[in-house]
């Protein structure tokens, strides 16, 4: 039990980094983004496209941070270090605009960085 209890810690600190690499690159392609948008080759209808593609990339990014890191169920740890990217980034959003809000939109958010953690983890996986 105790060398259980020895693998976690190392695990835990792999998903809470892989976490912070997919909201380093969210920010990352947000600026790009934003850049984009000021020099007026896309217009803000784009904006709810561009945020769910920013939002699926980061977590899969972080799936695919965090499986290199694991010796058996990378899927698992993908989809957590996906769904704890989605709750970062929900934390960041929700302390800027001053609303802690429990909405679909946020179970939403974190469902699709579970996915995309997972899916991205279980490709890279494959592909090995």
């Amino acid at each position: 039990m105790a060398k259980g209890k020895a693998m976690e810690k190392p695990m835990l600190f792999q998903l809470i980094k892989a976490a912070f690499i997919g909201s380093a690159a969210s920010l990352v392609l947000i600026l790009i983004l934003a850049a984009v948008m000021w020099k007026q080759l896309i217009g803000i209808e784009a904006i709810p496209v561009a945020n769910a593609v920013i939002k699926v990339l980061s977590a899969a990014l972080a799936g695919f941070a965090v499986q290199r890191h694991c010796q058996s169920k990378a899927w698992l740890y993908g989809a957590m270090a996906g769904l704890i990217y989605a709750g970062l980034a929900y934390t960041v959003v929700a302390i800027i605009s001053g609303s802690f809000t429990l909405n679909a939109a946020m179970l939403s958010d974190a469902l699709i960085g579970m996915l995309s953690g997972m899916i991205s983890a279980m490709i890279t996986r494959a592909i090995k």
